[in-house]
């Protein structure tokens, strides 16, 4: 917009600011692109002649206006000061508004908007609220580079969302204190990302930066095994990813490490401080607590700073820079790639695995389609599960049928499961997605006990709502009609081989209340467990007897 048809006023600033932000990052996944479009953005809606963007570690941004034209220009290599100021106006009244991050200066937004000093407290005004919604997107970079060298992997936060940007606030203010940090969210949300991130931007960026990954899995000297991960750490950050899954002797071992401030016994500190924790977690581990799954007093000590992650459903408006990153990362043309029909159906999708998922299909799409863009009828084609084609549609646009749409499983698949994970039979489990083959391994050998879905959920290492996802899209039923059916096809089996009384076959399976038992049998059955039994025997399958 122009600023002398429409004027920025002091009410609005922050309004404005935030929608340049926003314009400028919505399809741009590199920040110099993502510089280059706010600073033409910043041009036209101030009437600015002049400016200059200077970022520490990457260099100053200059444009100039010239008629109706606006040049804009990489002024210098990367580097610590701040360059020489553009030549401005003669006449122009100019405004310079530091970058602050963390209490540092990371960077200088100087501009220069004409000769009409009635507007200068309006462009400060904005340039002030640009420049500290900048900060924290600016060192979301510098936490990619820091990935880059020190991890070998590209990481980077992604979005600008009011959800995603308050993210942005926590990892400022806590990354510079050595309190632990407590990180929930959903699965595939970026929790590691987040470790990394307010490790790389503390004061210990340069120490390193530990991982336990899958802490369910450590069995036997629990302590030994996180000794040696506190002691990798010393100096840095030790980031515990999945704290609602370490076994009891972990925890224990957690919490024996925190009080003593060392690792192996007896070791010598070596002048390195105890590092930092920061744990995950996709369950409420204050609710583990109560329920006496997670340590209390282990939670005591880490529960000081603590961020709930957004799940992606949530900012469907950080889905298209999400996309574009993607491709840009897997070394796709984004800007070609990418398309409305893309855009549209992933944004209605609810993505039960968040990032992850998000990435996979992308990244699917992008290497099935070859160097076209990224059409409805390659989704239906594709990845048919996140845009189910309408009834009536006879074909998708471009000419192409779109792909038949999976039935949903049917009981059948249901009960075949059923019969496996009685049978202990899990040959197919490859087939399943991983965490619901653990949930299945560990009904397996648990389904005669009380077990809720978020305690399987933790066994499965998934959140419970994506569990309940897995259910219904594999088996095609949820979690307690399956457990359900478990318990009764196991009763049966009982009923048919064993003289039990029917009181103690439903107690054996997992039923505390008999008319629950005998409600639910007849339900899935058809006729009540003496009937089954009478009938079994009549068949010669037992010689059981009814009581």
């Amino acid at each position: 917009m122009a600023a002398r048809s429409s004027g920025v006023t002091l009410s609005s600033v922050n309004e404005v600011a935030e929608a340049l932000l926003c314009a400028a990052y919505q399809p741009l996944p590199t920040l110099p692109r993502l510089l280059e479009s706010l600073m033409r953005s910043l041009a036209e809606s101030t009437g600015a002649l002049e400016g200059a963007l200077w970022v520490r570690g990457h260099g100053a941004l200059a444009f100039r206006r010239s008629g109706r034209e606006l040049h804009l220009a990489w002024m210098d290599a990367p580097g610590a000061t701040p360059p020489p100021g553009v030549a401005l106006a003669a006449q122009a009244a100019s405004i310079e508004e530091r970058l602050v991050y963390g209490g540092a200066s990371v960077g200088e937004l100087r501009l220069s908007f004409g000769a009409d000093p009635g507007r200068e407290a309006e462009v400060a005004a904005l340039c002030q609220a640009l420049s500290r919604g900048l900060a924290p997107l600016v060192k979301r970079y510098d936490v990619q580079r820091w990935a880059e060298e020190r991890l070998g992997q590209p990481m980077v936060l992604i979005g600008a969302s009011a959800a995603i940007r308050a993210v942005d606030t926590f990892i400022e203010r806590v990354a510079a204190s050595p309190l632990p940090v407590l990180i929930h969210g959903e699965f595939g949300t970026e929790k590691e990302l987040i470790a990394a991130s307010i490790h790389s931007l503390g004061p210990d960026r340069d120490g390193p930066f530990a991982v336990v990954h899958d802490p369910g899995q450590l069995r036997g000297d629990a302590l030994a095994q996180l000794s040696r991960s506190f002691e990798q750490a010393r100096g840095g950050t030790l980031f515990v990813d999945g704290l609602d899954e370490l076994p009891p002797p972990a925890q224990s071992g957690l919490l024996e490490l925190l009080r003593a401030g060392q690792g192996i016994r007896g070791r010598a500190d070596e002048g390195r401080a105890p590092p930092r924790i920061i744990g995950s977690s996709t369950s409420d581990l204050h609710r583990l607590a109560r329920e006496g799954q997670f340590s209390r007093s282990l939670l005591m000590k880490l529960d000081f700073l603590s961020v709930t992650l957004p799940p992606l459903s949530a900012r469907r408006e950080d889905i298209k820079p999400l996309v574009a990153w993607v491709l840009h990362r897997y070394g796709h043309p984004w800007d070609r790639k990418s398309t409305e029909e893309l855009i549209d159906v992933c944004q209605e999708y609810a993505w039960p695995e968040n990032i992850v998922e998000l990435e996979r299909v992308v990244v699917r799409l992008a290497v099935m389609t070859g160097a076209e863009p990224i059409r409805r009828a390659d989704i239906l084609e594709h990845t048919p599960w996140i845009a189910p084609a309408p009834a009536h549609a006879a074909g998708a646009p471009g000419g192409r049928s779109a792909a038949p749409q999976p039935q949903s499983p049917s009981k059948e698949i249901a009960s075949r499961w059923t019969r496996m994970v009685l049978a202990g039979d899990f040959s197919e489990l490859p087939a399943l997605h991983d965490g619901l083959g653990r949930a299945l391994v560990y009904l397996s050998e648990h389904y005669a006990e009380p077990i809720s879905l978020s305690q399987l959920a933790r066994h499965a290492r998934v959140s419970a709502s994506h569990l309940t996802y897995l259910f219904k899209s594999s088996l095609g039923t949820s979690f307690k009609p399956f457990l359900g059916q478990v318990r009764i096809q196991r009763a049966k089996q009982l009923l048919e081989t064993s003289r039990q009384r029917i009181t103690d076959v439903a107690i054996t399976v997992g039923f505390a209340d008999l008319s629950h038992f005998e409600k639910l049998f007849r339900r899935l059955v058809g006729v009540s467990p003496r009937v089954y039994r009478r009938q079994a025997a009549s068949s010669g399958r037992n010689d059981g007897k009814t009581r």
